[in-house]
């Protein structure tokens, strides 16, 4: 394909795409002749008549234009505000934008905005920033990271923002030390290493806690100032027999331990494991990660531990397979409710061990009375007969999850699909949009009283692929550098239809190469490519 002149590229119009229609071609049952444009296919629901897939060919053309140099680098990230000042639960909306060596913004860079201090509140991926409830100062607690793929490879820098959220603060105190491991089990003639942590009520690591480590029983042996244990007892329990000193900011705490030191060196497949902390204050419906570490008999780290956690007392709260906790709403105190079981697999099978963590879940007794309730995802996407769970949270007037609710689940438009009360729905054969069709109610009963909210979901279920088309539709790149194209279908209603698959040629292999995702790479001479790229949009069908 040779390129075709431009006199002007200041007058450059884009070239709109182009559809074309292929046939579907499958076998019916056991039948190997094929199925023409125009001949009936098999019914798969009585209302309905399914084809085994919808096949469009669309195209886009592209602008090659001559190379001038390789083009900038990010070099800088300015962020917006660089600092964020909060009351309590208030959102800040941040906004980011890179600079390149050229002094230019890059509009098309991904920007991924992450939290490194959970304490700090929440970030949603647009930037939206929530504040939590503690007062204090948290630096560098959100990261913002502006990525950029390049034909030389991956382009990225990394900007931190400041949170103070404003309040009375309280003074962070050493709560309790936790000592790795809790009760060492050792070997005469051994070094064995001992690490500490300092943890405040809530259970968040305290930086820069001096640590002083003393051995009470002299026969035991003797120990660094970094916590290495030399080990030269003889066999038997030494109880108490290890102490060390936490100072923090003028404050003083002790923690000890007992040592078991065994006749024979211990194997390195005798595991244990410990959670981290042991013990913290949380306020009810709040998040806190908790962490834990596998070591072997010699007190090493073990790598490659499968953790699996999970709570003993449900009122107390839930956690995810990261660890990550979240109270309940009934304050209490919820001793060793968290289990954490260590797994790893040595010469002779598989090896367990097990810790706990106990919860003091702070919060008012009083019953969170029901504000609004909330059904997620806020609308659904489904094809013909699909299947979706829906969740739904009922809220009190601060935010916090209301007490003792009642939720079910109901159809307003029985025409898109049926639900359980659980939230189960299965889609209908029909494809449309359905408003608020599915709805839920929270019922709450407070000293005599009744307290009645609702929501609603949309339901849209996706038809036959109608019209497909690629972005963008006629682009600019130079020599050497690379565009992302995107194909999109909709239906006969106008919804973008999710699950299609896409294959990607060029009618002329000489301009360039692209991938199977759609990446260009331009190569050819400069000039304008019309119907260059071209994409076979497939929906396809299952029974």
């Amino acid at each position: 394909m040779r390129p075709r002149a431009i006199p002007a590229l200041g007058r450059f119009v884009a070239l709109s795409a182009v559809a074309a229609t292929v046939a579907s071609s499958f076998a019916a049952c056991s039948s190997s002749v094929p199925v023409s444009a125009g001949a009936a296919l098999p019914a798969v629901e009585a209302e309905r008549v399914v084809p085994p897939a919808v096949v469009k060919e669309v195209f886009a053309s592209v602008l090659i234009t001559e190379a001038d140099g390789p083009t900038g680098e990010i070099d800088r990230l300015v962020v917006s505000p660089m600092v964020v000042l909060a009351d309590p639960w208030e959102t800040v909306s941040l906004a980011a934008e890179a600079i390149l060596e050229n002094g230019a913004a890059d509009p098309a860079v991904d920007l991924i905005w992450m939290l490194s201090d959970i304490r700090a509140g929440s970030i949603s991926s647009s930037g939206e920033f929530t504040a939590g409830g503690t007062p204090g100062v948290y630096p560098a607690a959100i990261l913002v990271t502006a990525r950029n793929d390049t034909s030389r490879g991956i382009d990225q820098i990394t900007e931190t923002v400041s949170v103070t959220i404003v309040g009375e603060t309280r003074a962070a105190s050493i709560a309790t030390i936790e000592i790795l491991p809790s009760g060492p089990t050792v070997f005469s003639g051994q070094l064995f290493r001992m690490r500490a942590i300092g943890y405040d009520e809530d259970g968040y690591v305290i930086p820069g806690v001096n640590f002083n480590w003393t051995v009470n029983d002299a026969t035991l042996g003797s120990v660094t100032a970094s916590g290495y244990l030399n080990v030269q007892g003889s066999p038997g329990m030494f109880t108490k027999s290890i102490s060390v000193t936490g100072r923090w900011r003028g404050e003083t705490m002790v923690e000890h331990i007992n040592v078991k030191v065994l006749e024979a060196r211990p194997g390195a497949e005798d595991m244990t494991v410990q959670v981290l902390p042991q013990r913290f204050h949380i306020d009810n419906g709040d998040n806190m990660q908790l962490r834990a570490v596998a070591l072997n008999g010699l007190g090493e780290l073990i790598p490659g531990t499968q953790l699996r956690w999970s709570v003993d007392e449900p009122i107390a709260g839930s956690i995810t397979g990261t660890g990550m906790f979240t109270a309940g709403v009934a304050p209490g105190i919820y001793t060793e409710a968290v289990r954490v079981e260590a797994i790893i697999r040595g010469e002779s099978g598989v090896i367990h061990a097990a810790d706990f963590a106990s919860v003091i879940v702070r919060g008012e007794s009083e019953t969170r009375r029901l504000d609004r309730v909330v059904g997620r995802p806020g609308h659904i996407v489904l094809s013909p007969g699909g299947r979706s769970i829906l969740v739904a949270r009922a809220f009190d007037s601060e935010g916090n999850s209301a007490d003792k609710v009642e939720l079910r689940w109901m159809m307003t438009d029985e025409a898109a699909g049926v639900i359980d009360n659980n939230g189960s729905f299965r889609a209908s054969s029909r494809s449309g949009v359905y408003p608020s069709s599915a709805k839920v109610i929270a019922t709450q009963d407070v000293g005599g009283e009744q307290l009645i909210r609702s929501a609603s979901v949309d339901v849209i279920i996706t038809g036959t692929l109608t019209v497909a088309g690629i972005e963008p539709a006629a682009p600019s790149v130079s020599q050497g550098e690379s565009v992302h194209f995107s194909a999109v279908g909709t239906d006969e209603n106008g919804t973008l239809l999710p699950g299609l698959v896409v294959r990607w040629r060029l009618a002329d292999d000489a301009i360039g190469h692209i991938d199977a995702l759609g990446n260009f790479t331009a190569e050819g001479r400069p000039g304008l490519y019309e119907n260059a790229i071209v994409a076979t949009v497939i929906q396809p069908f299952t029974d």
